[in-house]
């Protein structure tokens, strides 16, 4: 299941402030691996339709660059 509307992040669809807190910080980091851990697919963020590694990937070079270069951010 792709990440929908109930997904925090998928309002503005920058998935490096994945709590859309108008920041890109460590609560980001501590809220995807929640939702990760849980296999709660707001944690897919490359839209697989299923939560892997490669999530955590694409999660943390969103993040490490500070959303820089992707949508919404």
């Amino acid at each position: 299941m792709p990440a929908g509307p109930s997904c925090a992040w998928s309002g503005d669809g920058c998935i490096a402030d994945y709590n859309n807190d108008g920041g890109i910080d460590g609560d980001d980091v501590i809220a995807f691996f929640g939702d990760w851990d849980a296999g709660n697919a707001c944690a897919d963020a490359d839209n697989s339709s299923g939560v892997d590694g490669d999530d955590v990937i694409l999660f943390f070079s969103a993040w490490d660059m500070g959303g820089a270069g992707m949508p919404g951010c």
